[in-house]
C-alpha cells in the first residue's frame, strides 16, 4: 500500500475548500491506484477537536524539504498531533481514530472561573485533569483566571467565546476543613469543580498540579545559562512574601544562612510590583522583577530543586514537569510552612514541608490560618488576623525552623 503526502493527503482529508464532492472523488481516484486514504469527516477538520490543544510547537515538513514546518498540537489523546500532515512518532489528526469534532460532539462547554492567587490556579488544573480523567468527552472545557500562561499548552483547554458556554465560579470550601479532615487542596478543588459543573463526585486523578511546555520552550537554552555561559545546576530561593499574608514568612537572615552555608548556586526570583516584598540577598543571581510567569515555568523546569514559604514556587514545583538530565525523580522542594497550614493540605511527592503544628499552643491540633504577623495598618481586613506569637516581625513558628535543618536537607537532596 502506497500513503498519500502533501496537497493530495490534504484534499482527500477534507483540509479543503473543495466541495465535499470534489472530494469524494479524489478519495476514488487514489483509492483505485492502492494509496492508503485518511479517515475523513464531511466538512473536514478545521474545525477543533475534543482531544486537541493549543500550538505546542513546530516541526520540519517532511515532504517540503525542511522549507516549511509543521504546526503540532498538544493532544490530550496522545500527546501531540498535527491537524492533517502524516509525520513519523506524530499522530496525524486526519488519520486518528480518536477524533472528534467539537462541531459534532455532545460535550458540554463550561468555562471555569476563578478568581485568587496563581498558586491556586496551578492546584485547579490538577482538579481539571481529574474532570477529563473521569467523564471523558462529557465536557469542553475553557478558564477565566488570574495568570493566563499558566494554562498555556495545556490540552484540556479549549478556547471558548463568553457566550458560547456557561461560566461557573470554582471554590475550595472544603478548606474550613482542613484541620479535622486529611484533606490536600486538590481534593478540595475537585470537590468545588463537582459541584460547579454539576457532578455527583470528583476525585484527583493526579497528586499535582498540571503545567505543559512546548518542545521549544524545552528546547531553548535555559535563563541561567545564558547568564552564567555555561549549563549550571542551581536552586531556586523565593524569600519573599506578598502585604496581605506575612504570616508565611521565614527571617531573611535565615535564608542567608542556608545560602551562605551550602555550596549551591543559588537564583533569587520574586516580583517586584507593588504589595509584594522580597529582601536583598547575597550569592546570588538576581533575578527578581525579571521573569515573567511562563518564564519562571522555565526555570523551574531546568532548576535542581527550590526552597520557599507556602507559595507559588511550591506549586510549580511539583506540576512543572523535570528536565530530562534529572531522569524523572522529583524535584526537591523544601518549603518553610511553620504552623499556619496543615501538611496534608500542601504536601507533594519529594517536597519536604517543615512544619511546627502541636509545637505551640496557636497550632496545637492544626493550621492557625493567621495571615499577618503584625499589623500593617493599610485598612486591609488581613489586620484583623494576626499571629498570637509574633517574634520581632516574624511567627514564632517559622522562626522555630532552624537554618541548619534546612541546609542538612538541601545536602542529602544533591
Amino acid at each position: 500500500m502506497k500513503s498519500l503526502c502533501g496537497r493530495p493527503f490534504d484534499i482527500c482529508a477534507g483540509n479543503t475548500e473543495l466541495p465535499a464532492g470534489d472530494v469524494q472523488q479524489y478519495r476514488a481516484l487514489y483509492g483505485s491506484q492502492g494509496y492508503v486514504l485518511p479517515r475523513w469527516i464531511p466538512g473536514g477538520r478545521d474545525g477543533d477537536c475534543i482531544h486537541r490543544g493549543r500550538p505546542a510547537g513546530t516541526q520540519d515538513c517532511p515532504t517540503c524539504n525542511g522549507n516549511v514546518r509543521v504546526k503540532l498540537y498538544a493532544c490530550g489523546k496522545h500527546g501531540q498531533c498535527t491537524l492533517g500532515k502524516p509525520m513519523d512518532g506524530v499522530v496525524c489528526c486526519a488519520r486518528c481514530d480518536d477524533y472528534q469534532s467539537t462541531e459534532t460532539t455532545s460535550a458540554t462547554p463550561i468555562i471555569l472561573r476563578h478568581d485568587l492567587s496563581p498558586g491556586d490556579v496551578v492546584v485547579l488544573t490538577g482538579a481539571l485533569r481529574a474532570l477529563h480523567d473521569t467523564y471523558p468527552g462529557k465536557f469542553l472545557t475553557d478558564v477565566r483566571t488570574p495568570c493566563p500562561a499558566i494554562w498555556e499548552h495545556n490540552p484540556l483547554v479549549t478556547p471558548l467565546g463568553d457566550g458560547d458556554a456557561n461560566i461557573v465560579t470554582v471554590n475550595y470550601d472544603l478548606i474550613h476543613t482542613s484541620n479535622q479532615r486529611p484533606l490536600h487542596f486538590l481534593h478540595a478543588f475537585c470537590a468545588g469543580l463537582a459541584q460547579a459543573v454539576g457532578v455527583d463526585h470528583l476525585d484527583p486523578t493526579t497528586n499535582t498540579g498540571e503545567i505543559h511546555l512546548s518542545d521549544d520552550e524545552r528546547r531553548w537554552t535555559p535563563q541561567v545559562q545564558d547568564l552564567t555561559g555555561r549549563p549550571t545546576r542551581y536552586w531556586i530561593v523565593n524569600a519573599g512574601r506578598k502585604s496581605d499574608f506575612t504570616a508565611k514568612l521565614w527571617p531573611p537572615e535565615s535564608f542567608q544562612r542556608v545560602i551562605d552555608q551550602t555550596d549551591v548556586t543559588w537564583v533569587q526570583i520574586g516580583s517586584t510590583d507593588e504589595g509584594h516584598w522580597h529582601p536583598d540577598l547575597s550569592n546570588v543571581i538576581d533575578l527578581r522583577g525579571k521573569t515573567d510567569l511562563r518564564q519562571l515555568i522555565r526555570l523551574v523546569y531546568h532548576a535542581e530543586g527550590v526552597l520557599t514559604g507556602v507559595s507559588l514556587p511550591m506549586h510549580l514545583a511539583a506540576a512543572v514537569p523535570r528536565a530530562d538530565f534529572y531522569q524523572g525523580f522529583p524535584r526537591p522542594c523544601v518549603v518553610l510552612a511553620g504552623g499556619r497550614e496543615p501538611q496534608a493540605w500542601n504536601t507533594y511527592p519529594g517536597q519536604s514541608y517543615l512544619t511546627t503544628i502541636g509545637r505551640l499552643d496557636c497550632c496545637k491540633t492544626g493550621g492557625c490560618w493567621k495571615s499577618r504577623a503584625v499589623p500593617l495598618k493599610d485598612g486591609q481586613e488581613q489586620d484583623h488576623s494576626l499571629c498570637e506569637h509574633p517574634d520581632h516581625g516574624f511567627p514564632r513558628c517559622l522562626r522555630m525552623i532552624a537554618p541548619q535543618q534546612v541546609v542538612r536537607i538541601i545536602e542529602e537532596c544533591r
